[in-house]
């Protein structure tokens, strides 16, 4: 009985972890790829103006 316990247990706390470190990886890289868009997005823009009203 003990020992089927003790299996039990780690087997939902290995579980338990690996769906926490995905779900954290996944909003991580959502973070950085939405912040490089953003940025891109913003440089383009304002080279695109400066440009235009230097010339």
């Amino acid at each position: 009985h003990t020992h089927q316990h003790t299996h039990q247990h780690t087997h939902h706390h290995t579980h338990h972890h690996t769906h926490q470190h995905t779900h954290h990886h996944t909003h991580q890289h959502t973070h950085q790829h939405t912040h490089h868009h953003t940025h891109q997005h913003t440089h383009h823009h304002t080279h695109h103006h400066t440009h235009h009203h230097t010339h």
